[in-house]
C-alpha cells in the first residue's frame, strides 16, 4: 500500500476596485517660475504656492542643494498632497506624470518620471533631477536672468480603493 498526503493551502487575496478621480482624458500642468533664484536657493529649501491639479491640493519642494545623499550634489523636487482626507485606510492615490526642470534654451528639459503611489502616510514624492554643476553652469541654459522654471505634468490620477 502507498500512502498519500494532502496539504491544503488557503489563498488569501485581496480584490482592488480602480476608482478614476476625473474621467476626463486632461493633463494637468503646473509651472512655477523661481525668480531670483540665487538668494532664494541659499535656504536650500523652497516651496511654491499652493496649486490645485485633479481636484486636489498640491505643491512642489524644491531642495535647491539636494536632499539626502544628494545634497551638496543635485537640485532635488518633490511633489507633496496637501489634501488627503478622502485618502483614508485602504486607500491610495496613483500620480503618473513628470516633475520637470525646464531648459531655457530650447534644449531638453530636465525629467524625471513620477509614477508613484500617495497614502495616509506618504504624501511625498520627488527626485533629484539636475546636477548642480549643470544648474549653474549658464552655457547649459536652464537658468536665464537668475529665473529657474520647474514643472509638474500630471497624465493620469487614480484613486484605488481596496476591498
Amino acid at each position: 500500500m502507498f500512502g498519500v498526503e494532502i496539504t491544503i493551502l488557503h489563498a488569501t487575496a485581496k480584490n482592488a476596485v480602480l476608482n478614476v478621480l476625473d474621467k476626463k482624458a486632461d493633463v494637468y500642468k503646473y509651472t512655477w517660475p523661481i525668480k531670483n533664484f540665487s538668494p532664494r536657493s541659499k535656504n536650500n529649501h523652497v516651496e511654491s504656492n499652493e496649486f490645485s491639479m485633479g481636484g486636489r491640493s498640491w505643491k512642489l519642494e524644491m531642495f535647491s542643494r539636494g536632499h539626502g545623499k544628494a545634497l551638496g550634489k543635485s537640485l532635488a523636487l518633490f511633489l507633496t498632497l496637501l489634501d488627503s482626507s478622502n485618502i483614508t485606510n485602504g486607500r491610495r492615490l496613483f500620480v503618473d506624470g513628470e516633475l520637470r526642470v525646464k531648459n531655457l534654451k530650447n534644449e531638453p528639459d530636465k525629467t524625471s518620471k513620477l509614477n508613484e503611489t500617495y497614502d495616509k502616510l506618504n504624501t511625498c514624492w520627488g527626485d533629484c533631477l539636475i546636477s548642480l554643476s549643470d544648474l549653474h553652469n549658464p552655457n547649459k541654459g536652464f537658468k536665464l536672468n537668475d529665473t529657474l522654471i520647474v514643472e509638474v505634468e500630471l497624465k493620469h490620477m487614480h484613486l484605488m480603493d481596496e476591498r
